[in-house]
């Protein structure tokens, strides 16, 4: 699959989706980002990134797992994965973010915030770590103009044949510990990240928004 089609295969579907199972090695750019700039998907091995006013940052998967059942190999691999892909790509990207206009949207997880009934030993980590770096890229770039926030998903319904941390039979109980009584949908996640990508959110910088039908309460 070439560089283009693995943005157009998974840059617009990842968004919303709260997780996707990667493989395991090195994680492309391509793989890595959404690219949202004059309504186009950028193609960062190009060079094509200008009039950029914003990109998600919508790499990441969940593993569940306790302390002892991950070796470190497990745990370097999701920081790699997450907070240390969202900073190179970062790097790369915001001298090319319009001033006074520009917009980044990171996708985390729930599994940051509440750890004692699903422990990602690996992948929370590494949310965590992705959710720090938001505050720091806001302060530092609110002066410029560009806001930086974290869309926090909670169990969200899945694509039919996406990989999935949960088996069926542990996916039918997750709705009776969530208080609104159900999963969330993609669009719902969506809805909140084209929000924050939007001139109407110039205001909002360094938060990470939950959205997750109450699971954190």
């Amino acid at each position: 699959m070439s560089c283009w089609d693995t943005v157009q295969a998974y840059a617009f579907r990842s968004l919303g989706y709260g997780e996707r199972l990667l493989p395991r090695g090195e994680i492309t750019l391509c793989e890595q980002v959404t690219l949202i700039g004059s309504g186009l998907i950028w193609n960062v091995y190009f060079g094509l990134v200008a009039l950029l006013t914003g990109f998600v940052f919508a790499a990441g998967y969940a593993r569940i797992g306790i302390i002892d059942e991950t070796p470190v190999e497990v745990l370097e691999e999701a920081l790699h994965a997450m907070p240390i892909a969202f900073h190179r790509l970062a790097r790369m990207l915001v001298p090319k973010l319009t001033p006074s206009r520009g917009r980044i949207v990171c996708i985390s997880a729930f599994g940051a915030h509440r750890s004692k009934s699903y422990s990602y030993a690996a992948t929370a980590p590494a949310k965590a770590g992705l959710e720090a770096q938001v505050r720091v890229y806001a302060a530092n770039l609110a002066p410029r103009g560009i806001t930086v926030n974290a869309v926090v998903p909670g169990f969200v319904e899945k694509e039919p044949g996406t990989p999935s941390s949960l088996t069926p039979a542990e996916w039918e109980k997750v709705s009776a510990g969530i208080p609104m009584n159900r999963i969330g949908r993609r669009d719902e996640i969506a809805a909140v990240a084209g929000f924050l990508l939007s001139e109407q959110a110039s205001y909002i910088t360094g938060q990470s928004i939950h959205v997750n039908g109450g699971l954190t309460l």
